[in-house]
């Protein structure tokens, strides 16, 4: 798992460090946006990075698949991507207006 290894895990260790310095115990967290400013910033770091690791695996996923186009799209056009995306999910989950 990627957060037990490398830069996540480092992260981790630094964050559970300052949540005990901070007198917090153990399966105790900040509620999101609150802690110390360092605990904030490695929140930040760790979630850029467990988004990449994230948005790797997609398109991997994507790939082995054969959906390149759209794998292309993601990795190269994000905005567009995600506008699509939003079509897609409107018109797949949203009640449609009759009239």
């Amino acid at each position: 798992m990627a957060r037990e290894r490398g830069r996540l895990a480092e992260l981790g260790r630094r964050m559970g460090a300052i949540q005990r310095r901070a007198g917090l115990r153990e399966g105790q967290s900040w509620s999101l946006g609150q802690g110390p400013a360092d605990y904030q910033r490695l929140c930040h770091e760790s979630g850029e990075l467990c988004g990449k690791v994230r948005d790797t695996v997609f398109t991997t996923v994507l790939r082995r698949y054969g959906l390149d186009v759209i794998a292309d799209l993601f990795e190269d056009h994000r905005d567009r991507y995600d506008r699509r995306f939003e079509r897609g999910r409107k018109r797949n989950f949203e009640p449609q207006r009759q009239g």
